[in-house]
């Protein structure tokens, strides 16, 4: 007689990028050794293809593709994955600032619930280079920093780039990326001036980012302190 296999809860939630709603299980335990595994060896990439594998095999919605989906989308899913297998809170463990006087740590529970995407206003994806010319981006993937693995810093922020190039309109005309190859794009990107690339840079620094804002008083002395929680690898440190 074969064993029992349990049957597992269904849950709903919306993408951040576009407020479609996919469908998903909790992560069993065969899903929590892979990630267990890839927080063990510590190496970035690894636990990006742990998340990725995770997330493709729990989700249920057919269309859904990770590769397709921007890296805060991919995070927001992590952690609502997390809130409905492991437990729906984190705790975290910081040191205050006042922490050379008072030797305390500050521990705090946060409800994953209320952790957010947030979106700056004024936000465009629409970069204005010129009169004439005008450049659309497309948030990061989740495999762009795995790509560019052992890459030097510099190459690894004008690959980001290069990746996130959607269209570049110069006049009536658009130019598709797909239809140049990445020397092409490149020597493009290097023909920028400084304003211009800043401009560029300004999308990555303002675009929707996994955030929360974690406060509380200091066990010892009373004082309030206030740590953003940014992207999804310090939820890891943390869980």
């Amino acid at each position: 007689m074969a064993l029992p296999i349990l049957n597992t809860t269904i849950h709903e939630l919306s993408l951040p990028s576009t407020g479609e709603k996919i469908k998903f299980r909790p992560f069993l335990v065969k899903e929590e050794k892979i990630l267990l595994t890839a927080l063990e060896g510590g190496e970035e990439k690894e636990i990006t293809n742990a998340t990725k594998q995770i997330i493709t095999q729990c989700i249920s919605s057919e269309d859904f593709d990770i590769n397709k989906v921007p890296t805060f989308d991919v995070e927001y899913i992590f952690l609502m994955l997390r809130s409905k297998s492991v437990g729906e809170q984190i705790e975290l463990k910081y040191e205050p600032e006042c922490y050379e006087k008072c030797k305390t740590y500050a521990e705090i529970k946060v409800d994953i619930k209320d952790v957010k995407v947030e979106k700056t206003k004024d936000h465009t994806n629409r970069i204005k280079l010129t009169k004439d010319v005008i450049l659309d981006l497309k948030y990061p993937k989740i495999d762009s920093m795995n790509e560019l693995d052992n890459a030097s810093q510099v190459d690894m922020v004008f690959g980001i780039v290069l990746d996130c190039i959607d269209k570049i309109y110069e006049g009536e005309e658009t130019h598709n990326v797909s239809d140049y190859t990445r020397e092409e794009l490149m020597k493009f990107l290097d023909s920028l001036n400084t304003e211009q690339f800043k401009e560029i840079q300004n999308f990555f620094d303002t675009m929707p980012k996994l955030r929360y804002r974690a406060k509380w008083p200091c066990p010892k002395c009373g004082k309030e302190d206030v740590k953003i929680v940014e992207g999804l690898n310090s939820f890891f440190e943390l869980a």
